[in-house]
C-alpha cells in the first residue's frame, strides 16, 4: 500500500487503503476465482433438454439506470446465485458449478460492498468523497483489463438505495465534474446496448494487444445459455426419421468456452501483484449489509422530502 497498512484490518477503511491496491487485490481475487469453464461446459451439456426451462430473458443484462449515474446487474435466479459475503442477496444457485457459483458470489460481493461502505456514511460530503475513492478503484480496474469487478461496481451504484440518493449524485455531478464524466464514461463501457457492444469491443482490443484480462462472467453466461437453450442438440436426418447431431451447436459452444479458457489461462500466467494481507482481509471479511438494512439507512440518510439543507 501506498499508505500505511499497519492496522488490523479489522479497523481498516477505503481511506486508508491506496485505491490501485484494492484493485490489484480485487483482480487476484477474481483471477483465483475465474471459474472453471471446462467444468461449466460440461454442466451445461449435461442439462437434458427437458430439464431446461423455455426460453427467457438473458442470464444476466447490465441496464443503465434513469437517473443517479448508475448501472444494475440482475442475474437469471435458475442459473445465477444472488448470494454474497455477509448478509448480501441470497439464492441456491442450484445446477451451477462450485467454481462458476463463486465467481458470481464475489460479484456480488463487490457490488454490495460499494453500497454499503456509501450508505454506512450520514454526511453527505463523506460520502461523495468515498464515492469518489470508489470511482478511483474502478478506474484502476479498468487500467487492469478487469471487467469482473468494474461491472460490479457499476452494478453497486444502481441498487435502489444508492441510486435514489439524488443528494450524494448531484454533489457528485455539480463539484466533481470530472469524477462524474468518469463514471458516466464507465457506465457506457458496461452498457447492455447492441449485445455489449461497448464491452466487447474493449475486450477484444485489450486481447489483441496481448492484456491479460479478467472478463465479465455474465456475458458469458449469456452467451453461453443462449446457445445452449435456443439451439437443439440434434437436427433431423434427411431421411426424415433419424436425427443428427447438431454441430453448429457445439461449435459455437466451443468458441465461447475456448475464448474464456484463453483469457484464464493468460490471467493465471500474468497476473502476479503479491498478496498485501491487510488489504485481502478487509475485502474478504468486510460485513455487507442487506438490501432491506441498505434501503433503511439510504431512507435515514437522505430522507424522501429531504431538503440540501435538513441532510448539509
Amino acid at each position: 500500500c501506498a499508505r500505511p497498512c499497519s492496522a488490523s484490518h479489522a479497523t481498516l477503511s477505503l481511506p486508508q487503503l491506496h485505491p490501485l491496491e484494492v484493485a490489484r487485490q480485487l483482480t487476484l481475487l477474481d483471477v483465483e476465482l475465474l471459474p472453471d469453464i471446462v467444468e461449466a461446459s460440461l454442466a451445461f451439456e449435461r442439462r437434458s433438454k427437458s430439464a431446461r426451462p423455455p426460453p427467457r430473458e438473458p442470464a444476466a443484462r447490465l441496464a443503465v439506470a434513469t437517473r443517479g449515474g448508475g448501472s444494475t446487474l440482475t442475474f437469471d435466479k435458475s442459473d445465477v446465485a444472488a448470494a454474497g459475503g455477509g448478509a448480501a442477496p441470497k439464492d441456491d444457485g442450484k445446477g451451477l458449478p462450485a467454481t462458476l457459483q463463486a465467481a458470481v458470489t464475489q460479484f456480488n460481493t463487490v457490488s454490495y460492498w460499494a453500497a454499503t461502505e456509501l450508505l454506512t456514511l450520514p454526511r453527505v460530503d463523506d460520502r461523495v468523497a468515498r464515492l469518489r475513492l470508489i470511482i478511483e478503484v474502478a478506474v484502476h480496474l479498468e487500467q487492469l483489463h478487469n471487467y469482473q469487478s468494474l461491472f460490479a461496481i457499476v452494478s453497486g451504484f444502481h441498487l435502489s438505495s444508492v441510486n435514489r440518493l439524488k443528494h450524494t449524485w448531484r454533489e457528485l455531478r455539480s463539484h466533481h465534474k470530472h469524477d462524474h464524466k468518469t463514471l458516466q464514461r464507465l457506465i457506457t463501457l458496461c452498457a447492455p446496448e447492441k449485445n455489449y457492444h461497448n464491452y466487447r469491443r474493449t475486450l477484444a482490443a485489450a486481447v489483441r494487444d496481448g492484456q491479460a484480462c479478467v472478463p465479465y462472467v455474465g456475458v458469458f453466461l449469456q452467451d453461453a445459455v443462449h446457445v445452449a437453450d435456443a439451439m437443439p442438440d440434434t437436427v433431423p436426418h434427411p431421411n426424415g426419421t433419424d436425427k443428427l447431431v447438431n454441430f453448429e451447436k457445439f461449435r459455437l459452444l466451443a468458441r465461447i468456452f475456448g475464448g474464456v479458457i484463453a483469457l484464464r489461462r493468460l490471467a493465471q500466467l500474468r497476473v502476479v501483484f503479491k498478496v498485501v494481507p491487510e488489504v485481502r482481509a478487509y475485502l474478504v471479511d468486510y460485513s455487507l449489509l442487506s438490501d432491506d438494512a441498505l434501503y433503511a439507512l439510504s431512507l435515514q440518510v437522505e430522507p424522501r422530502d429531504a431538503t440540501p439543507a435538513s441532510i448539509a
